[in-house]
Formats: structure tokens, C-alpha cells, sequence
């Protein structure tokens, strides 16, 4: 597998809408993107405030685009700002360092990228770990010829 289907996406989305429901934690919306940063899935669940979309989206785009989570990009930002401007304007979408955006590798390729908003930092960080956790577990799956 060298990209994200659907099905892995879905599945990232309805684990990370679980655990938050089970942590009586906040409304999310949750965002998928291949490599290239185009969108699998994009989603706001009922509750979830009408821009976290576009967050989670931006989020994973800039995790696809770093092949690096978007927090630890907040760092880099402060460092060097011009390559996030040059980033920026070669970017067709706005870029992030929000927490909640994780590259998604197969072996040390980056796939893709699942990024989650709705929650504090902390919360959309966690939330999109147990994302990706939950599609890595499927690839792994397949991998071993489990499905």
C-alpha cells in the first residue's frame, strides 16, 4: 500500500470520534489527506464549531508538506519565519502549526497526514494520535496479511 484508502480513513475518523465521545470530550472534525495534501476525508461532526473543518484540513496539509507533526513546526517557525512564507506562498492552502496534524508513514515514506480540531491543543493532538494509531494498525494488518 502506498496510499490511504478511504476505508483506513474512515476508520481514523470514527476512532477518533469515539474516544473523544468516551472521554465526554468536545465535538471534532477530523481530515485525511494523501501525499500530495488532496483530501480523502473531511468531516464535522454534529456540535463540532463550523471553521474546525478548514483547521483539520489545514493541519494535515502542513503535516503532509513537513512530513512532520504541526506542533513540533511551531519551533522551526519562530526560528527561521521565512521558510514558512515561502511555505505559505507556495502552498495552494493555508498552513498551520496548531497542534493535531500527524504525517502518516508507511515504513519511512510519508502516505498521507490525519489532523483533528475542535478540542484545546492537547486534546486534537491526542485525539489525532489515536487516528493514526488506528489507521497504522490497519496497514500493519494488511501488511501481514491479516485482512
Amino acid at each position: 500500500m502506498s496510499t490511504i484508502l478511504f476505508a483506513r480513513a474512515r476508520c481514523a475518523a470514527d476512532t477518533a470520534h469515539a474516544a473523544s465521545a468516551a472521554d465526554n470530550g468536545p465535538a471534532l472534525s477530523v481530515a485525511v489527506c494523501d501525499a500530495a495534501g488532496r483530501d480523502i476525508l473531511v468531516e464535522r461532526a454534529d456540535g463540532a464549531a463550523w471553521f474546525t473543518s478548514e483547521i483539520a484540513r489545514a493541519k494535515a496539509r502542513t503535516a503532509v508538506l513537513f512530513g512532520a507533526e504541526t506542533s513540533a513546526l511551531a519551533a522551526l517557525r519562530e526560528r527561521a519565519p521565512d521558510i514558512f512564507a515561502v511555505a505559505q506562498s507556495s502552498a495552494s492552502q493555508p498552513l498551520t502549526t496548531l497542534g493535531g496534524g500527524l504525517p502518516v508513514r508507511q515504513d519511512t515514506t510519508v502516505i498521507g497526514a490525519v489532523a483533528v480540531s475542535g478540542g484545546s491543543a492537547g486534546q486534537d493532538a491526542r485525539y489525532a494520535e489515536i487516528a493514526r494509531a488506528a489507521m497504522t494498525n490497519d496497514v500493519q494488518s494488511d501488511r501481514d496479511g491479516k485482512r
